[in-house]
């Protein structure tokens, strides 16, 4: 098993693919059960973060077996129903459920792998990583750190001693208890009486939590810097804690790797949801010529592709509504009009704000058609609503998730309030329109109207 990159001395375990060809990895499950008579196979890897999975659903004999085929370019942590595996391009992989005990063992190339991710588990979240919901906070930080490092001491050493695992998968082993060691630290300043104010992630946003970032500087950002070096970003504990280092100031990265291009990625793709224009579509397509992640590749060339749609002077996209009695209209029904469109929920407290405004609006702005889209998932919610809002001239409407949820994915509405605006000829004037509160909109209804 020599199949490795190895760069001046460090394991590349990232989303880059690293063999020459995708080999096939052999699953057999034996005893499995579940309502829906399937189990769900998915890949652990940083494409998570921006909710694109990487799943399969393979259906269970009626005596609880199953068998399946995963193809991988390079050796990769899965779930099987939540149990972690590890596999190696070319090998099988046996896992048998106990329903007595309700454990699981393992037989094939990574048995070793399997039993050790499942028996030494670490948590970010409900433990605090070594913290153990904070049984292992002590009176001072340097008595809590001296207990910290010897139970990833001991985690090492357990890790050392296990024979037969494979190099890569002890290397990204290895980053992992480093990452949690970190975040036991950062996680002490929770327990004073000063972080115990504020809530994860703004503890440290205070002049005593910003001191206490300082204090420990030293110990975080050399740990850090290993992390981002050896570039297991598909392991959710290592983006966690590096993110929330980044946050603090306490986590810098080189201008090419593979972190950096998570973050242009995060970041190109947080702006689609609040704007499009020209200059960010220019600058996206240039990014998408610089990712080397097959997986961030995936993700951003579809979603620049879906933007380009929504770039002013594009033809509008179709709307299906209904309005409370259930007649349907399309949005280009109004064509030959200034169109301005809200869309907006129930439940939406920053919604339910503008709509004075654009009810003022609208009695300004008799040529401008206003109309008001409910994207609420029960139109009974929408309905109920309605009742107790008064009567105006804005056009009230309905988006039926069977009829337009292809429509708002294509409008690409992922935050709201939000708002349209759409030409006398239906095309897009700005997809992201200034709110009816906003001091921009009655410039720019006065530029198209004249």
């Amino acid at each position: 098993m020599s199949k490795y990159i190895l760069l001046t001395g460090v394991f590349l375990c990232c989303c880059l693919q690293v063999f020459s060809a995708d080999l096939p990895v052999k699953i057999r499950g034996y005893h499995f059960s579940s309502r829906e008579g399937k189990v769900r196979f998915q890949k652990e890897n940083a494409a998570l973060d921006f909710n694109e999975y990487t799943q399969k659903e393979i259906e269970i004999s009626e005596d609880g077996f199953f068998e399946t085929i995963l193809m991988a370019g390079e050796p990769e942590f899965w779930t099987i129903e939540g149990v972690s595996i590890y596999i190696i391009p070319g090998e099988s992989l046996d896992v048998v459920f106990d329903n007595t005990t309700g454990t699981y063992s393992f037989k094939g190339a990574t048995k070793e792998e399997c039993d050790f991710l499942n028996a030494n588990q670490m948590h970010i979240y409900v433990s605090l990583s070594f913290l153990d919901e904070g049984k292992n906070v002590r009176e001072s930080f340097e008595k809590t750190k001296l207990l910290v490092d010897s139970i990833a001491a001991e985690k090492l050493t357990v890790l050392n001693q296990t024979e037969g695992l494979d190099k890569n998968f002890v290397n990204v082993q290895k980053n992992r208890i480093q990452a949690h060691q970190v975040n036991s630290y950062l996680n002490y300043y929770l327990f004073t009486d000063e972080g115990k104010k504020y809530g994860l992630g703004d503890e440290y946003k205070t002049e005593p939590g910003r001191k206490f970032i300082e204090n420990i500087r030293t110990l975080v950002e050399p740990a850090i810097r290993n992390l981002v070096a050896d570039a297991c970003i598909d392991q959710f504990d290592i983006r966690w804690v590096v993110d929330r280092c980044r946050q603090d100031s306490l986590a810098f990265f080189p201008e090419k790797s593979i972190w950096t291009e998570f973050y242009t990625l995060r970041d190109l793709l947080k702006k689609f949801d609040e704007g499009v224009s020209s200059e960010l579509i220019a600058e996206a397509r240039e990014k998408l010529t610089t990712l080397t992640c097959n997986d961030f590749v995936a993700i951003l060339k579809p979603a620049v592709a879906k933007i380009e749609v929504l770039e002013s002077g594009k033809p509008a996209i179709e709307l299906t509504l209904q309005d409370m009695e259930g007649k349907q209209v399309n949005l280009s029904d109004f064509k030959g009009k200034l169109i301005y469109l809200d869309l907006w929920a129930t439940w939406c407290g920053p919604c339910k704000r503008e709509f004075p405004s654009f009810v003022m609006l609208k009695e300004k702005y008799q040529d401008v058609v206003f109309i008001s889209v409910s994207i609420d998932e029960r139109k009974a919610a929408w309905l109920k609503f309605m009742q107790t809002k008064e009567k105006t001239a804005v056009l009230q409407y309905h988006a039926d998730r069977d009829l337009t949820l292809d429509q708002l994915i294509a409008w690409n509405i992922s935050l709201i309030p939000r708002f349209i605006l759409i030409d006398k000829d239906f095309k897009i004037v700005n997809s992201f329109a200034p709110r009816p509160s906003d001091s921009e909109i009655e410039p720019l209804l006065n530029k198209l109207l004249n």
